[in-house]
């Protein structure tokens, strides 16, 4: 009984991982991609490691439309979609916001976006190889505005969403 728990305890924590670092893919019929966010718990050291069972959403996006849907967030928390690259400190760039319901739920549409990575300058230092256009699911609370440039005021990453890949 037990090595049967143990086995079936596995297989869902190799599911996970494979659905943690799948790219970025184009959805049947071409047009439109979809990028995955996932609640992660930060490490000191390498990799934020996916939560079980944590909040979660998808962008379905186009070159001049997108959805955002979320799931499992914190009711009644202002949210704000952004779009970040490195280095820390960079302003975001705000691709909509809402609330989420009772029910810890949020949608948010928008119109055209630039999420390709040729959008963004190449990072002028080896520190950020790992770049390309992030989407993140952040509270709205962290975020502060001033002459139309947002940035971070706060860095309470258990509390976002992050992608599961990179937009290349």
């Amino acid at each position: 009984m037990k090595t049967k728990s143990i086995l079936y305890i596995i297989a869902a924590m190799t599911v996970l991982l494979a659905l943690a670092v799948a790219p970025v893919a184009a959805a049947p019929g071409g047009g439109a991609q979809v990028v995955k966010l996932i609640e992660k718990t930060p490490v000191a050291e390498g990799p934020y490691i996916p939560v079980l069972n944590g909040a979660f959403g998808s962008i379905m996006y186009q070159t001049d439309k997108f959805v955002f849907d979320g799931h499992r967030l914190d009711p009644g928390v202002d949210y704000t979609l952004i779009n970040y690259v490195e280095p820390w400190g960079t302003p975001v760039v705000i691709l909509g916001a809402g609330k989420a319901t009772a029910q810890g739920n949020l949608q948010i549409k928008g119109g055209a976006v630039a999420l390709t990575k040729s959008e963004y300058p190449t990072p002028t230092s080896d520190e950020y190889s790992g770049w390309g256009a992030k989407i993140w699911l952040v509270p709205t609370s962290d975020l502060t505005t001033v002459l139309d440039v947002t940035t971070f005021n706060a860095w309470t990453p258990d509390t976002y969403l992050f992608e599961r890949s990179l937009i290349i």
